[in-house]
């Protein structure tokens, strides 16, 4: 029989308030720790897979999300003069992929939650992980105890540092990544089909998400990874980078409100915590424990996964410790695959010189199709 847990989560993310729902269903008792003062002041679009509406119906959330979604049925590849290089179907089948504007995901998994169960500006200070359970102590000087820890604050986490006595953090993967919505009514493009444009050392994807608003992620190669999600003038700059795109970039880049453009550096694993993702009653998911560039939703879909899977196995398996080792044994394979796959695709859209970018727009139009599909059906497919 399974026990009904005290589980604490510290990170208010897409991985940090799925598992959070997803354990409350089974009856647990989940406080959950953000370091923001608002979970839903949050900007840009998810890409969501077929295997993340499945996940959202089994915790509740997909009726509150469904008049927010936007389905996809297509992926175009174009050059920065907006030439097609690849086309790639999403068909999986009755399945499907949309996409939702990352506030209104946010808002039904912070309903879902309970916003009584959910506590903001708190930063981790110290954590004792013993076969007592976990203590965390903050730095407004609050304690607090529970049967297990579950550690979604992202690719430079905390809880990480703290569980496994690190200071080595995530690999930066040498390009930045600028995040952003339009609002374009009547915009000349398929409300159904994602568009990435890909140029010199930078790239941009443009995702549909309804009644004329479009997320956008752009990434440029980069020797700094500064944050600039609170300086004033990063329109100015993004727009400025890809001033050569074609036409329709240049709009929705314009058309874009300065204060939803924000702008992160991509990260992966440190060489020495790769795979190794729990300690004790203390567990990662999510970026905290895989760090992934956001190529085609791949990082909140890995996220989105692993809050499920290991609610499922907490409420299952007879011991937290139990439950973990199951987790990561049943999950690296799949993740570390996905990884794979969004470095390569990420490195791809990033390449410089002519012969270079020559090469790659041979290979997108002539062999890499049959490649990208491979990748979508792995994405697709949750074992």
């Amino acid at each position: 029989m399974s026990h009904k847990y005290k589980v604490g989560i510290i990170g208010g993310g897409v991985s940090g308030l799925t598992a959070a729902a997803a354990l409350t269903k089974h009856g647990h008792q989940v406080s959950v720790f953000e370091r923001t003062d608002r979970i839903d002041e949050t900007h840009g679009g998810f890409l969501m897979w077929p295997q993340a509406n499945n996940i959202f119906k089994k915790i509740g959330i997909a009726e509150k999300i469904a008049p927010n979604i936007n389905l996809i049925n297509e992926v175009l590849t174009v050059d920065i003069e907006g030439k097609l290089l690849s086309k790639a179907l999403l068909d999986f089948g009755n399945e499907n992929c949309y996409s939702i504007n990352k506030k209104d995901l946010m808002e039904a998994l912070v309903e879902e939650v309970g916003q009584q169960n959910i506590s903001h500006i708190k930063f981790v200070e110290t954590i004792i992980n013993d076969e007592n359970g976990v203590t965390i102590k903050f730095k407004d000087e609050s304690e607090y105890t529970f049967d297990l820890l579950i550690g979604a604050d992202g690719a430079n986490s905390k809880v990480r540092e703290l569980i496994f006595k690190t200071q080595q953090k995530p690999a930066y993967m040498g390009y930045t990544i600028w995040q952003g919505i339009a609002d374009m009514p009547g915009a000349n493009m398929n409300e159904d089909t994602i568009i990435e444009a890909y140029g010199d050392g930078k790239k941009i994807a443009i995702t549909p998400l309804g009644y004329g608003k479009y997320a956008w992620w752009a990434a440029s190669t980069s020797s700094h990874r500064r944050l600039e999600h609170l300086n004033a003038g990063r329109k100015k700059k993004v727009v400025q980078r890809y001033k050569n795109f074609y036409k329709l970039i240049n709009e929705v880049l314009k058309t874009t409100p300065e204060e939803t453009i924000i702008k992160n550096a991509a990260f992966t694993s440190p060489p020495d915590a790769r795979n190794i993702w729990g300690k004790g009653k203390v567990i990662l998911i999510g970026d905290a424990a895989h760090p992934c560039a956001p190529d085609r939703g791949i990082s909140a879909s890995l996220a989105i996964e692993d809050a499920f899977y290991l609610s499922e196995l907490i409420s299952t398996y007879t011991s937290p410790e139990a439950a973990f080792k199951q987790f990561t044994t049943s999950r690296v394979s799949r993740v570390t695959t996905l990884i794979k796959m969004a470095k390569e695709h990420g490195e791809l859209g990033l390449w410089k010189s002519s012969f270079a970018i020559f090469i790659r727009n041979f290979l997108l139009k002539n062999v890499l199709a049959k490649s990208s599909r491979k990748m979508f059906d792995t994405i697709a497919k949750m074992d």
